[in-house]
């Protein structure tokens, strides 16, 4: 099958497929789970609530940046492909 026919059939879903491979990544997530331990082991209920709900933002401020990332990454990738094609076949012509 093409790639553009198993992307429009969801058997390639972009945002699962892209996962750091920086070699601390693990590391700086397991920190990120301890720190956030210790602040919940501290909080009321209420803090609680607001703490989940600023993670719950920050995600998807998140999320909306790695969209765009990858929109523009697609197009500009997208345009060096058209101009080189367009620039081969014009220098095939002549």
């Amino acid at each position: 099958m093409s790639v553009i026919n198993d992307l429009y059939n969801g058997k390639i879903y972009p945002f699962e497929e892209i996962v750091s491979r920086h070699k601390d990544y693990q590391k700086i997530n397991e920190k990120i789970s301890e720190i956030r331990k210790y602040f919940i082991d501290k909080m009321s209920s209420e803090d609680i609530k607001n703490f989940t709900k600023l993670e719950e933002l920050i995600h998807e401020a998140n999320s909306m940046d790695t969209y765009e990332n990858f929109s523009y990454g697609l197009r500009l990738g997208l345009m060096l492909a058209v101009e080189i094609f367009t620039e081969y076949k014009s220098a095939e012509t002549n």
